[in-house]
């Protein structure tokens, strides 16, 4: 298995809006995707914030079912990680958070 970055996403505040759901990776069609690491990262100085993760299968949504962070605290400068997701053809995954400055990384493999 050949691990490598499959998405990333930042809430900027211009186009990923706070607050919302952001799509960081949608898995290619024909393929099965291993996420072996899914790391939420607040890079502020002095805000915490809440986030959220949603690992969604095709013709889902990012809803209470399927969050797998559902609303976690995340302090000033700290990160939280999961691992072990898989996704199979058209599945998404998405994050959200209540400030800016926040990022999403999600690394793996594709088959």
């Amino acid at each position: 298995m050949a691990l490598k970055q499959l998405g990333a996403a930042d809430v900027d505040g211009s186009i990923n809006l706070i607050n919302t759901p952001i799509l960081v990776y949608t898995v290619p069609g024909g393929a099965q995707a291993l996420m072996s690491n899914i790391s939420i990262c607040n890079r502020n100085a002095t805000v915490a914030t809440g986030v959220w993760l949603w690992v969604v299968a095709n013709g889902g949504s990012p809803v209470g079912k399927n969050a797998i962070l559902p609303g976690i605290d995340l302090a000033a400068k700290g990160t939280i990680q999961d691992s072990g997701q898989t996704l199979e053809a058209g599945g998404k995954v998405y994050f959200q958070s209540h400030v800016t400055n926040v990022n999403c990384v999600i690394s793996g493999d594709e088959k």
